[in-house]
């Protein structure tokens, strides 16, 4: 059975807030390093050799703050697990989320696409297809 979404969205704010001081420490500079790999990466990709440095860095930053943010971090404020079922809470920086097929305000599954809820998309709403 597929994950469902949380009706709660996942606030990095509060998840920050609970975190000790040497974790933010951790998280932040692999952030700092993820987005300066990311901009050297976007300036200078297929130029030259800082462009081909920073492309091998983004991918390590990434893993790195991944490791680090999620080994820092309480699973319980991304992570709703009932019995058999989990839902997940997507990151707020999204906005809405139809539950029914995972679209959001800022990826929508049809051209057309609105809102009829803030849980549910018109196209699903349209299908009948059944939200959580």
């Amino acid at each position: 059975m597929a994950a469902k979404i949380a009706t709660a969205p996942f606030d990095g704010r509060i998840a920050w807030a609970t975190l000790t001081s040497a974790s933010q420490a951790r998280i932040g500079a692999a952030a700092l390093e993820k987005a300066v790999a990311q901009a050297i990466f976007e300036r200078d990709y297929g130029k030259g050799p800082a462009g081909r440095a920073a492309e091998a860095a983004l991918e390590i930053a990434d893993l790195e703050l991944q490791l680090v943010a999620i080994g820092q971090m309480d699973e319980r404020l991304w992570v709703e697990a009932e019995f058999r079922e989990t839902a997940y809470r997507i990151p707020s920086a999204l906005g809405l989320v139809c539950h029914g097929c995972g679209c959001s305000e800022h990826d929508a599954c049809e051209p057309s696409c609105g809102w009829v809820s803030e849980t549910r998309c018109t196209a699903c709403h349209e299908d009948g297809r059944a939200t959580a």
